[in-house]
């Protein structure tokens, strides 16, 4: 089951796009058909930072490291593996680098 993310606070890329890979296969996951792509992002909120490894399916998100994104219907799901791992995993539908609008009020205190 999937539960949807409030994203309140500032996300900030802090690394490159890498393809999210099959450890059994050693290809490149897809998602729904799309190449699956994992990104490493700071979330700094009121409550404090966290670290999260988002994935995201489609073309590779066009970021670097240090810039703020927005990540579109961001869901965590909680999982189970065949062989007993569990946790849990973050997904967008996209992540996109902040709007001028949102990087502005960020800087200056204020909720996203």
């Amino acid at each position: 089951m999937s539960y949807l993310v409030a994203t309140i606070g500032m996300f900030v890329a802090m690394g490159e796009a890498v393809a999210n890979m099959d450890q059994e296969s050693g290809k490149q996951k897809l998602y729904q058909g799309l190449p699956d792509w994992m990104l490493p992002v700071a979330w700094n909120s009121p409550e404090g930072s966290h670290m999260l490894n988002v994935k995201v399916a489609g073309e590779k998100p066009a970021v670097t490291p240090g810039m703020q994104v927005e990540p579109e219907g961001l869901a965590i799901t909680e999982y189970t593996t065949t062989n007993g791992r569990h946790g849990i995993s973050f997904r967008a539908k996209s992540i996109r680098t902040a709007s001028a609008s949102r990087v502005a009020r960020n800087s200056a205190g204020g909720d996203a």
